[in-house]
């Protein structure tokens, strides 16, 4: 198996195309993929954790169980990304595109997405405690049994026992 590192990336993505990209379950930790278009890329199962994503495309990317913890995914576009049962702890959102995003069952606790676009988003089940959604654009976001908590910052006006979310207290 040859090793994947950033050029080798780089250089499959600008020849075949992103969609043409599949990375199952490798480990990615570390590496600096910043803007890439992966449009459309298979990185189901990967460690991205640390990862430095910035400027990324990732729309229509699947990303099942991908673990995405501390990484910077600032201004990204994860428009129709599939994220379901990711774990995104710590990770720096703001300015991203989630517009259409799947991130159902997701650990999004901490997570930063001040300034991003999540409308339409489908955040069912995931754990958002403690995430920034201050001044996100969330129209249409589905958060129906999202678990989240006192630290969990919400656009001016949003009353999250409203949209079925699940207020935790542990």
């Amino acid at each position: 198996m040859s090793e994947i590192d950033r050029d080798s990336i780089i250089k499959t993505a600008e020849l075949l195309g992103g969609h043409n990209i599949k990375i199952n379950g490798a480990d990615l930790s570390d590496l600096d993929l910043s803007g890439i278009n992966l449009a459309g890329a298979n990185l189901n199962g990967c460690d991205m954790h640390n990862m430095k994503l910035e400027d990324t495309i990732l729309r229509g990317a699947v990303m099942e169980s991908v673990n995405l913890a501390n990484s910077d995914l600032e201004r990204v576009d994860m428009s129709n990304a599939r994220l379901y049962r990711a774990n995104m702890t710590n990770t720096d959102l703001r300015d991203s595109i989630l517009v259409e995003a799947y991130l159902g069952s997701s650990n999004l606790q901490n997570a930063n997405f001040a300034g991003a676009d999540l409308s339409k988003a489908r955040l069912q089940h995931a754990d958002i405690r403690g995430a920034d959604f201050s001044k996100a654009k969330i129209i249409g976001a589905d958060i129906k049994y999202a678990r989240y908590d006192e630290t969990t910052k919400w656009p001016d006006g949003v009353n999250p026992f409203l949209t079925g979310a699940v207020y935790y207290d542990r």
